[in-house]
């Protein structure tokens, strides 16, 4: 299987700073210039509405139930092909089955670059239940 985009191409395996890297350093940037406020005349609305704006990071959403999907048949170069390849030879292409996916998204696009950090992601974490008392007196 060979694919050809650029989804997650940046984090921990290029040596890039990963998505929770990215995140954090937003995070910071945003406090930093909240922190820099040295005038409380300077908490005007328009400072504060400019301050909440930038800091916002629309999440990406989805929408699986509207996923196309369509396949063709293209002329693959055998560059392209992993070098441990059986019977590909590099200069030559070789027509294989392309399949194209599209699966509509709203946010911020840029997200899709940054490979999720799992060694550091942050897990939801929810409040235990509280304990019934099942006995009947």
């Amino acid at each position: 299987m060979i694919i050809r985009e650029k989804l997650f191409s940046k984090g921990m395996w290029t040596r890039q700073p990963s998505l929770s890297d990215v995140l954090e350093g937003h995070r910071q940037r945003t406090i930093h210039s909240i922190k820099s406020i040295n005038n409380l005349d300077q908490l005007n609305e328009g400072f504060l509405t400019g301050i909440v704006k930038v800091s916002l990071v629309e999440p990406l959403a989805f929408n699986f139930a509207a996923m196309t999907f369509a396949t063709r048949t293209e002329q693959i170069p055998g560059d392209w092909f992993p070098q441990f390849e059986f019977d590909v030879m590099r200069g030559r292409c070789y027509p294989k089955t392309v399949a194209r996916i599209s699966i509509p998204f709203t946010g911020n696009r840029d997200l899709l670059e940054y490979t999720p950090n799992q060694s550091t992601m942050n897990y939801p974490i929810g409040a235990r239940p509280a304990r019934i008392n099942s006995e009947v007196g």
